[in-house]
Parts: C-alpha cells; structure tokens; sequence
C-alpha cells in the first residue's frame, strides 16, 4: 500500500490554518487527494475545495458528495466548472441523493431520486462539455441552455454515490453511456459489498465498449487508530445505534440490532498494522482511492506513517 492509493477527508470544522498545514502534509507525502464532503448545516464542501484546489498543486481535489437537492443543475454546473478551473483540472465531484433523516430536517422533499441523480447528470454534464442542452426531466429540466463563454471544459470526472441495489444498477447505466465516471462507495460498506458494486458498473461499461481502466471507483472509509480494536469498534457501534442518519447509510432499520461483527467489517480499526491490512483487502476489491475518514487526519496520518 501507498500513500498514493489514499486519499483524506478533511473535517468541515477545519480552519485556514489547518487547511493550508494539512494540504503541504498531503503533498509533502504524496498522497492522491483530499476530500470534502456534506455535513449537516456546518460548512460547505465546494467552499473548502476551492480553498484546497488554490492550495494544491498535485492533489486531486474530490468533493464526495454534493447532494442533488442543494441547487439547481445548471448552478452546479457553473460552480463545478469554476472549481475545476482553480484546481486545473484535478477536480473530481460525487453526485448523491442526500440520506433521511438529514434531508427532511433541513426541508428538502425528496422525490423521485433516481430520476433527481439521472436529470442532474444529464444537465451537468452537457453543460461541462459545453454543449447546449435541452432535457425534459421527470425532476429538472432545461432548454436550449448552455454556460456563456464556454466551448467547453476539461472532463471532470463525474461520480454517484451509490451504494442499493436500484441506485447501483443505475449508475451501471450511466457509466456505460459515458455519463458519469464510475461510483464513490458509502463508508460502512463491507468489502464484499464494494467488490459486487465494482463488478456491477465494470460489467456494463464494458458491454457497452468503454474501457474499464476509465472507471474511478474511490471509497470513503472510517478509520480508528486504536491499539485496543475492540474499544474503537464499540465506540462506533455505540454512534451508530444512536444515530439514526447513519443507520439510514448502513440501510438498517430503528429496530435492527448493530452488532459488533456488523461494525467491524465495515471499518478500519486497531493498530496501524490492522488498520493497513483493512485498507488492503478494500484496494484488493478494486476500490481506488481509499479517502481516509477521521476526525483528527493529522493524528490518523502519523498513526498510519509507520506502515505506509
């Protein structure tokens, strides 16, 4: 394993700082990418990836994931297409669907979602192309709409977090028509799962001729350095029995036991060494990169560097 196949998340609550002190560490050591993601009503992912893609030189910039719900497809679009410039061109965006609670809470209706995640696909990435796009959707929908100025943009590479059955075989659809670039896999998904989701998308974009070396298959993981594993593991089955949006990422129910073998095969916890072995076997399923998921990354990388 290399620093090369990670990535890090970076906490919402990261201040300049900290930012700019966590973008040379990643550089410094070479690691692929740094990533920013949804929180609730915290901070904004874009907002950071625009800092870190000013402050970057050599890393991809990934927002995983910028729900479909929190503006409109052309405005997402527009905002891609700007971020992706700061960062020349190492740039890469997950589309997703939002989860509930979270969704509801904040006052978002959801409503058809594939369609949602399909529609705002088809607009962006026209958009991104520079293209002008008319598109009658079930869930949004344009006319004759092009971004001024542009005769397009280098290709972002364009994903979904997909991790149900419905969402995945969609997605498969989309990657073989070139629309979207491959699936950024939920954290808490055991490997098992990961290497059925891979084999799904590869197996239909290669049916349709595209060449499986295109596909991005990154994956967010939570790791818990801790010499004692079975504390880290317990920690995190405690959160999620309490916490009903990450119940609703594992797909289990108010009334459904989380155990402590359900935990630790969807996690990476205990000593550097075991740490490194559960990223191994996420690598070895074909998941690439693996975005490290931390509360503390700084601390997570020097528990980590011994092994790396």
């Amino acid at each position: 394993m290399r620093r090369s196949d990670l990535g890090v998340h970076l906490p919402a609550t990261i201040d300049r700082a900290a930012l700019a002190a966590a973008i040379r560490r990643l550089e410094d050591e070479q690691y692929h990418s740094v990533w920013f993601t949804e929180t609730d009503l915290v901070r904004d992912p874009i907002v950071h990836a625009a800092a870190a893609s000013v402050l970057s030189k050599s890393l991809v910039v990934g927002v995983g994931l910028v729900n479909v719900w929190r503006q409109l497809p052309a405005s997402l679009a527009t905002t891609v297409a700007n971020v992706s410039a700061l960062a020349a061109g190492r740039h890469w965006v997950v589309l997703g669907p939002w989860h509930e609670p979270a969704a509801t809470y904040a006052g978002v209706r959801r409503h058809h979602l594939i369609d949602a995640m399909r529609d705002t696909t088809i607009i962006v990435r026209g958009l991104l192309r520079g293209e002008t796009v008319t598109h009658a959707g079930r869930v949004y929908a344009v006319d004759d709409l092009a971004m001024p100025g542009r005769t397009g943009v280098a290709e972002v590479p364009l994903l979904w977090g997909a991790n149900g059955p419905r969402m995945v075989a969609a997605a498969a659809e989309l990657a073989a028509t070139g629309l979207i670039d491959g699936v950024m896999i939920n954290y808490l998904t055991p490997v098992e799962r990961v290497r059925e989701i891979i084999e799904l998308v590869t197996s239909a974009a290669t049916a349709a001729g595209r060449e499986p070396g295109t596909l991005k298959f990154p994956i967010a993981l939570i790791v818990l350095a801790d010499d004692d594993q079975h504390r880290a593991v317990e920690q995190m089955r405690s959160l999620i029995e309490s916490t009903a949006v990450l119940r609703a990422e594992m797909h289990l129910s108010p009334e459904a036991a989380v155990t402590y073998d359900l935990v630790e095969a969807r996690v990476a916890a205990g000593s550097a060494t075991q740490c490194s072995a559960r990223i191994q076997k996420y690598l070895d399923a074909g998941a690439w990169p693996i975005a490290l998921y931390n509360r503390e990354p700084q601390t997570l990388m020097d528990r980590l560097s011994e092994s790396l």
